[in-house]
């Protein structure tokens, strides 16, 4: 009978040392699950703020795609504006400067209109094409400075 109790009371001792091990392994796993919700739920609000960074980027980058598509036809046309301003400039200039030896008040009081410009800049051109600069005459600039002797 003594035998069988020492054989008991070493079974008791077993069962217990592994209930022990076995609770604290439970334990270990419940504190193993916090943590890892914890970290979920961090990893959450992370994702969200990147998720709403993402999105005012997005907005942000529609915004300047937008301004400059705005910017590139504000150039566009600036830049014609501005060539069309140096045509008048280059034509004006000639004709002035042609006109130096004519009655100057006669071409300087002369408004020419764009169109008038535009028109003469392509018949200079043309003109220029055909003949080179030295054998272009007074000719060349009637349409420009109707103040020339004809």
């Amino acid at each position: 009978m003594v035998d069988m109790q020492i054989e008991m009371n070493r079974l008791r001792e077993e069962i217990e040392a592994s209930k022990f091990e076995m609770t604290n392994e439970i334990l270990q796993m419940e504190i193993s699950l916090a943590e890892t919700e914890e970290e979920k739920k961090r990893l959450v609000h992370v994702a969200a703020a990147a998720k709403e960074k993402l999105e005012v980027a997005e907005r942000s980058q529609k915004e300047m795609a937008e301004e400059l598509a705005q910017l590139k036809t504000n150039n566009t046309s600036l830049a014609a504006a501005h060539q069309k301003e140096v045509n008048i400039s280059t034509i004006l200039s000639i004709c002035f400067t042609f006109c130096q030896d004519y009655n100057r008040e006669k071409c300087v009081s002369y408004t020419v209109s764009f169109q008038e410009i535009s028109v003469s800049f392509a018949f200079l051109a043309h003109t220029h094409a055909r003949m080179p600069h030295a054998r272009c005459t007074r000719n060349c600039f009637t349409a420009l400075c109707p103040g020339l002797p004809r």
